[in-house]
């Protein structure tokens, strides 16, 4: 699922939700957040056709969230 803040960030960047999706499926978590109010989440950088796409992915009993 991705957050209204992250489909805003993608539309200013022109950043694809396939680029965000590969990047999770080929990238590295660079930090955890185990204490963030909003629930754990964690900075994925990972790379779509070349360009480096950081995501912050939360995590949510039911589903992924990004942004």
């Amino acid at each position: 699922m991705l957050s209204d803040h992250a489909l805003n960030r993608m539309l200013q960047r022109k950043i694809r939700v396939i680029d965000v999706l590969t990047s999770i499926l080929n990238g590295e978590i660079l930090e955890n957040y185990k204490n963030d109010p909003r629930g754990e989440s964690c900075l994925i950088l990972g790379y779509s056709d070349g360009k480096p796409v950081h995501t912050v992915c939360g995590f949510r009993s039911e589903y992924v969230k990004m942004g």
